[in-house]
């Protein structure tokens, strides 16, 4: 391997004869400008020593074959993935991803494309695409998550003002208009409502104010965006939020936005930035860690963190700088992925010490890569000439720039599906109501026996459905729920399981609540705890932890399968949800005990 100094390289020319014709010929491409022959290993960047980058998360290769590996601990400063379109980003990115799962690392993905729905599959992360059927996404955002009510409408007004300068040439929000959103906002966030509660708490304030019909009038047309389109509508016009928003970094997750960002980039930021506002605050909330438990991906960078608004807005309104100024020691690893860095925000850029430079082309964005990768500009020839999987590679804590090629992540295709107009009413219908029974959805929906089972047998073929029964009590038939695999998973018939438990022993006189995080699901007269088990995954230790706490712990299996795991594993302090007469005879013998 022969290691060239590249301004020397570009300034001075230096010149080989081709091997393939024979012919002398300038290197600056790598090719022979006779014969277009690859001119072989010629390197402008020497390896690192051997004992370098050889432990840790297997991203790709040296020239020599040797492979290359990036201590896990190095992803707090962030990183940076540049590069024109099709030369490896996304790959690269896949790779890091994949690694991260294997070793437990959550992950968060905003994807524009669509390129992460197989990733989404094999990692089991929870899947969201905007204006699907299936995937489609609900979210709140009044919601505050773990944020104080006053704190998130500052948040929120500094989000929608950064968003009408764009979208209104300048006019943005007047003082009065700021302070009737405000006052708005506050009522709706305290209520928990959602933007078109909003619309309609503008609609009716009636303080007076002068010109207050137009102030009114100004807001509702800036509002009525989210509430008129389809797809938005559809995403911010509900109570409820399909995302874990306060164990945001306890999931992985993907957001597709390709059908959002499709009708409007703006309100692609916007959903970006609301969720991203969750994380970070969460991240706030972690102890100073020396390796990172939650990586945030956000592809498109550039219309996240687009440079043209640095320099007219507040710091609160671009989140992700928030992330690099503030969680390097929170365990949070930011990862901007973008094909046109000098449109991206500077700052953000200058704080991922972990750069990723694929192919590069135009003056601009030459001039940036190279000054984050700390060369000169006389690089740019062999930035530019860079092969598909080429990447150079500048790290935190290294000095020197060096070449790799990123390994390959081999991905099947997912089928996809075409759903029928009886399919879609179908999927929604389980999805606003999952537990209504198989007669009274019938009659919902106004289907004939036959026309619903022909419905409900296609969905559990395509495996868009599984059916689940689930019996209540010792007597009457199971009840059959519909879970949607990349959706609740076993989490709706522990739900039910849940709910049902808490009604049944409140009925008997029992005192119970519901636990929060780290406790069990239900704890009866702060003294029994009782651990509701939908699939058997729960270990003796989780048992002999609440058992530190509480007088007795008892689990009760919500599914034959359930109960016989649970049975196997733990013995005799397991029951089953269709015998609870045991059980109770259990809970009122522990609590005379003492």
């Amino acid at each position: 391997m022969v290691s060239l100094p590249w301004d020397l390289v570009a300034k001075s020319g230096v010149y080989v004869v081709c091997p393939v014709c024979g012919r002398v010929t300038a290197i600056d491409t790598g090719y022979c400008r006779h014969c277009r022959s690859p001119l072989g290993s010629f390197s402008v960047f020497s390896e690192p020593p051997e004992e370098l980058f050889s432990e840790g998360l297997f991203l790709g290769r040296f020239d020599s074959g040797r492979r290359f590996c990036l201590d896990l601990s190095v992803l707090q400063k962030h990183v940076a993935v540049l590069g024109m379109t099709g030369y490896g980003k996304t790959c690269f990115v896949k790779r890091l991803l994949y690694e991260l799962y294997e070793r437990g690392v959550r992950f968060l993905v905003f994807d524009w494309d669509g390129e992460y729905r197989v990733l989404a599959k094999k990692t089991g992360a929870l899947y969201f695409k905007p204006g699907s059927v299936l995937y489609g996404l609900r979210l709140n955002v009044l919601d505050p998550g773990l944020d104080s009510a006053e704190s998130h409408v500052d948040w929120l007004v500094s989000v929608f003002r950064e968003l009408y300068l764009e979208s209104y040439e300048y006019a943005g929000l007047s003082p009065q208009m700021e302070y009737v959103l405000r006052k708005c906002l506050l009522k709706c966030v305290r209520e928990r409502g959602c933007l078109s509660d909003l619309v309609e708490e503008v609609r009716g304030f009636d303080e007076k104010l002068p010109n207050i019909s137009a102030t009114k009038l100004a807001l509702v047309t800036r509002l009525s965006r989210f509430v008129e389109s389809g797809v938005l509508r559809e995403v911010f016009c509900s109570r409820r939020t399909d995302l874990p928003l306060s164990d945001i970094d306890e999931e992985n997750i993907v957001v597709d936005l390709s059908a959002i960002s499709s009708i409007s980039l703006d309100d692609a930021r916007f959903l970006v930035n609301i969720v991203l506002k969750h994380v970070f605050y969460k991240a706030l909330r972690r102890s100073t860690l020396s390796r990172p438990v939650h990586v945030t991906v956000v592809e498109e960078a550039e219309e996240v963190l687009p440079r043209k608004y640095s320099k007219r807005s507040f710091l609160d309104t671009w989140t992700s700088v928030k992330f690099a100024l503030r969680l390097r020691k929170r365990g949070e690893c930011l990862v901007l992925v973008s094909h046109s860095p000098d449109t991206v925000e500077e700052e953000a850029l200058r704080n991922c010490s972990n750069v990723f430079v694929f192919r590069v082309q135009g003056a601009r964005n030459i001039r940036v890569v190279c000054g984050l990768l700390g060369l000169d500009e006389s690089f740019g020839h062999f930035l530019s000439s860079l092969s598909v999987g080429e990447a150079v590679v500048r790290v935190a804590d290294f000095s020197e720039c060096f070449k790799i090629t990123v390994e390959r992540v081999v991905e099947e295709e997912l089928p996809c599906f075409e759903l029928t107009e009886d399919e879609e009413t179908f999927l929604r219908c389980v999805e606003e109501y999952p537990f209504m029974s198989v007669r009274e959805r019938m009659r919902f929906l106004g289907w004939s026996g036959r026309r619903y089972y022909l419905v409900e047998k296609s969905l559990i073929e395509k495996g868009l459905v599984k059916c689940v029964l689930f019996k209540l009590g010792e007597r009457g038939r199971p009840m059959k729920l519909y879970v949607l695999p990349w959706r609740s998973g076993e989490g709706l018939v522990h739900k039910a399981a849940v709910g049902y438990l808490k009604t049944f022993l409140e009925s008997l006189g029992f005192k119970c609540r519901t636990g929060g995080r780290g406790e069990p699901d239900l704890i009866v007269e702060d003294r029994v705890a009782v651990e509701v088990e939908a699939s058997g995954s729960v270990s003796l230790s989780e048992v002999v932890r609440y058992g530190e706490k509480y007088e007795r712990v008892f689990v009760v299996a919500a599914t034959e399968e359930a109960y016989s795991a649970c049975l196997a594993k733990l013995g005799d302090c397991v029951f089953s949800i269709s015998g609870l007469g045991e059980l109770v005879k259990e809970i009122k013998r522990a609590l005379r005990a003492k």
